[in-house]
């Protein structure tokens, strides 16, 4: 009987020593890091948000270029009248604060919309490299944006590449 004892405990000490092994050997966590510009400026959700920037932007600068020529027609009918009236110099104050005005309000949606999508691109991309490090069993996953943040890494725990591919695959719906 104490044999049979003798053999349980050594067995349950294997087996423990077994998994003890297993989970160090192969489940280690590791670390890597990615060029964060580089990542951001492939990401594909970044291109499509781009490609929408691009149109407001477009449609915004017409409104203000239309504008502009009207405060450029009426400055030249002004210079061309040899003594303009005092109801024509007051039309084209009013056209031109008004243009000024416009400009000023629709740069300022321009620069809200830009970073409105500079927020949603890099909380989509942060989920992903998240999501990235927790399917691959990382520890820690750097991001270098090239300001000496993240000032050497190894190249061979570069992951820009791997985690690009990923990413835009997630994007796309084929990475569940």
């Amino acid at each position: 009987m104490k044999k049979m004892g003798g053999y349980i405990v050594a067995v349950i000490i294997s087996v423990a020593l077994s998994l003890l092994l297993n989970n160090t050997l192969f489940n280690q966590q590791k670390t890597g890091w990615i060029s964060l510009p580089g990542v951001f400026n492939k990401f594909e959700y970044k291109a499509e948000l781009e490609k929408k920037f691009k149109m407001s932007e477009e449609a915004r600068k017409k409104i203000v270029d239309s504008l502009e020529l009207n405060v450029k027609i009426l400055y030249k009918t002004i210079q061309a009248t040899n003594s303009p009236s005092a109801e024509l110099n007051a039309k084209f104050e009013l056209q031109r604060d008004a243009f000024l005005e416009k400009k000023e309000q629709l740069e300022a949606e321009n620069l809200n919309m830009r970073n409105d999508f500079n927020n949603q691109i890099l909380t989509q991309l942060n989920q992903y490299v998240k999501d990235y490090g927790k399917e691959n069993n990382y520890k820690i996953i750097l991001g270098a944006e090239g300001n000496g943040s993240l000032m050497y890494g190894n190249e061979a725990d570069d992951l820009t590449e791997e985690i690009l591919v990923y990413i835009n695959e997630k994007y796309k719906g084929k990475v569940k």
